[in-house]
């Protein structure tokens, strides 16, 4: 996507006006949502700003290969994760935040070329190249608390936390003592986060998305009065009384393209054992770990039985004269894990983790041994370098993670759908979030080790490629 610089005078003026109170937001636990790969409005350019270690101006560290670093690449997590603002630094550090907490700064200090694209701008020392996203409403109308509507009790996160922001630590302004619903939700929408909640009478949390697993709760579960007024409910115990703010989220969040309603129509009258090659549309992503290439990830419009990601050998061959057993299976079909409470059929919308293995180019993998296998062109497939085997995995997760959401639009499309998108995303989410945890430390097992003397490693054979290539085409 090409970035635009932004033409519009009030974006400067706003972005100015959300410095002013410089104070530390400390993040909460929270598994990061993928980039967004689906088509988005670009970023436009909002300047360059001060940034320093101790005092972030955009809270949110993208999770993106560093060297690989480049303004799309950056805006497509920052999208994903549901932020308004994008900035740049020092090569490549790509950071995040609904709001900007810093000063301007001369456009020239921000001098240094991206390492994913010498020909764009990446920040400077202690400087940010900041990109908006012009999808949000202008960014100097801040909520105040009567812009903010009660969703109920909620309860936090199973993985990690509902809202990621904290406003009782220390540089906060919020004294926990004098806690109040107005009190939370003005500092929260000062910052530009739609989403605000108190908890256990004195603390206040905001967000520009919930963590994966955040439910509604029966209201008797936020029983806790708040400390600043003895008439107001402020949450639980691991309970939420959660508010949102509709006019601070994107009015074109990260989801997958409408369907049609003919192509809705369609697919609820195809056959489980229909080829689902019709329904297939094709959409290019930039792996933030690839090397070698980029990763066509396919996305449905209807959701169809998909074989298993599991490694069967072929039966022995007999004949009147011998026997022979079957050419051995490799030890391991996938080097990622899956977590069993989405293993086999439970996969959403069966969409399975695409399997990481060695590298099918021999001459490639000494210096790059992994590969995902998410494409049934196989040099279309990122290729990974040496002790990146868990950057492999994660992108696995967030090529199931892509699959899936078109899974969840199709339910979005189609009545006969066997379950709501709600119902169908928030799968989606949880899943990523379990397998991203999951994959977090994965150990290269030695499988693709190249060594010119005998060694019992799990090398993947021949015959283990052929099988994946099979594997895809079932349903591709």
């Amino acid at each position: 996507m090409s970035i635009k610089t932004l033409s519009s005078a009030f974006a400067l003026a706003a972005l100015l006006s959300s410095a002013t109170a410089h104070t530390t937001l400390q993040r909460r636990t929270q598994t990061p949502l993928p980039p967004c790969s689906y088509p988005f409005t670009d970023f436009v350019s909002s300047g360059c700003y001060v940034d320093s270690v101790s005092s972030r101006t955009l809270p949110f560290m993208a999770p993106i290969e560093f060297n690989n670093a480049t303004i799309e690449i950056c805006t497509a997590a920052c999208k994903g994760n549901g932020y308004r603002y994008a900035g740049l630094e020092y090569y490549g550090q790509c950071f995040c935040g609904s709001s900007v907490i810093g000063t301007a700064a001369p456009e020239t200090d921000c001098n240094l070329p991206c390492n994913g694209d010498s020909g764009e701008i990446c920040g400077g020392q202690d400087r940010l190249s900041i990109y908006q996203d012009p999808t949000f409403p202008e960014a100097d109308n801040i909520a105040v608390s009567s812009d903010y509507m009660s969703l109920g009790c909620y309860t936090e996160a199973s993985a990690g936390r509902a809202l990621a922001y904290s406003q009782i630590n220390e540089g906060a302004n919020l004294d926990g003592t004098k806690m109040t619903t107005q009190l939370c939700l003005n500092a929260c929408g000062a910052r530009g986060f739609p989403f605000a909640g108190t908890e256990f009478g004195g603390e206040c949390y905001c967000g520009v998305v919930l963590g994966n697993g955040t439910v509604p709760a029966p209201t008797s579960d936020c029983d806790k009065t708040c400390n600043g007024d003895s008439t107001q409910t402020c949450g639980g115990a691991q309970r939420l009384s959660l508010y949102v703010a509709t006019d601070l989220e994107s009015t074109e969040p990260c989801e997958a393209p409408a369907v049609s309603s003919s192509s809705a129509a369609a697919s609820s009258t195809v056959s489980s054992s229909t080829s689902c090659s019709s329904t297939v549309s094709s959409t290019t992503v930039s792996s933030t770990s690839s090397v070698f290439s980029s990763s066509t990830l396919s996305t449905q419009t209807t959701s169809c039985p998909i074989p298993t990601n599991t490694y069967v050998p072929p039966s022995a061959p007999t004949t009147k004269t011998t026997t022979t057993g079957a050419t051995a299976a490799p030890s391991a079909s996938c080097l990622c894990a899956t977590p069993t409470a989405w293993a086999g059929k439970k996969a959403v919308g069966n969409y399975q983790l695409p399997c990481v293995g060695c590298n099918d180019n021999k001459t490639q993998r000494q210096s790059y041994p992994w590969k995902l296998f998410n494409n049934q062109n196989f040099g279309r497939c990122p290729s990974y370098g040496k002790g990146k085997q868990v950057n492999a995995c994660q992108d696995a997760c967030t090529t199931q993670y892509n699959w899936c959401l078109s899974y969840a639009n199709s339910c979005k499309n189609s009545r006969s759908a066997p379950e709501s998108f709600t119902s169908a995303n928030g799968k989606c989410r949880q899943q990523y979030a379990d397998c991203y945890k999951a994959n977090n430390n994965v150990k290269d097992d030695g499988r693709c080790t190249v060594t010119s003397s005998p060694k019992p490693v799990p090398q993947q054979s021949d015959q283990w490629f052929n099988w994946c290539s099979s594997w895809l085409k079932q349903w591709f």
